[in-house]
């Protein structure tokens, strides 16, 4: 199931809020209905009309904002609906839309710029300098480490704040024996060049798996954009993400 909302007029008038009012409940009443058909469920896709800011440049329709959240609800409460999101803009041709939606791919967030495919990514990134806090730590009480703050460059390293663990039934707080060495070693990313699998995170181009370093991190959604001429191959697949990519903060309830 496809459900197309209208383009932007440009016009932004006290009935803007109206009609993204409306276009949220016709949405749920739409989603209603579906888990109520017999047998198998068909897959929503609903395509908006730059109701996300995708490229620096991109002026977000606020009339269809608030369609993007109740997606991802609606994916949420009802995963067997396999939820979609498909955001374009005024200057993507129809074709490229029908090619992604008969090309059956597993993507659920991704946006149409200028006829160019984009997939949403989540990926770790850097607390920003408001972000980042001073505390004073009671070393009694308290745990204090040393860490790497951009992987790779030890020129970053700090110490950070953390939560110590209580020892179990079995574990003592007594202190540990001395190391046969003092001298610090680090394991550098830009140096190493052992495979490693545990501990290490690959991106790959459909993966939508993210898991926090143990260092202070924020989030951020990674719009990664496919070559201009993104068509599916003979598999029925669109084709692989290039390597650049467009940044967005995640506001953190």
């Amino acid at each position: 199931m496809v459900i197309l909302t209208a383009p932007d007029n440009g016009d932004r008038d006290e009935k803007s809020a109206v009609r993204g009012v409306e276009c949220v409940r016709h949405l749920v009443r739409i989603t209603r209905e579906l888990p109520e058909i017999m047998g198998e469920a068909p897959r929503l896709h609903v395509v908006t009309r730059n109701a996300q800011t995708v490229l620096a440049a991109d002026s977000p329709n606020l009339e269809q904002a608030g369609l993007r959240g109740l997606l991802r609800v609606v994916g949420a409460e009802h995963p067997h609906l396999h939820t979609t999101h498909i955001d374009v803009d005024e200057h993507t041709q129809a074709e490229h839309i029908a090619r992604q939606l008969l090309s059956g791919s597993e993507e659920d967030e991704t946006a149409w710029r200028n006829d160019e495919w984009h997939t949403a990514r989540l990926s770790p990134a850097p607390l920003l300098p408001e972000e980042r806090k001073t505390t004073v730590v009671n070393h009694e009480s308290a745990g204090m480490r040393l860490q790497i703050r951009t992987p790779g460059d030890l020129q970053t390293m700090e110490f950070v704040a953390f939560d110590r663990v209580t020892p179990g039934p079995a574990k003592s707080k007594s202190p540990s024996p001395p190391p046969a060495s003092t001298s610090p070693m680090f394991w550098s990313p830009s140096v190493d060049t052992t495979p490693r699998t545990a501990g290490c995170r690959s991106w790959e181009p459909i993966s939508r798996a993210w898991s926090p370093p143990s260092g202070p991190t924020s989030r951020r959604t990674r719009w990664v954009i496919t070559s201009a001429a993104c068509h599916p191959t003979a598999a029925g697949r669109l084709s692989s993400p290039a390597t650049r990519t467009w940044r967005h903060r995640f506001r953190r309830d």
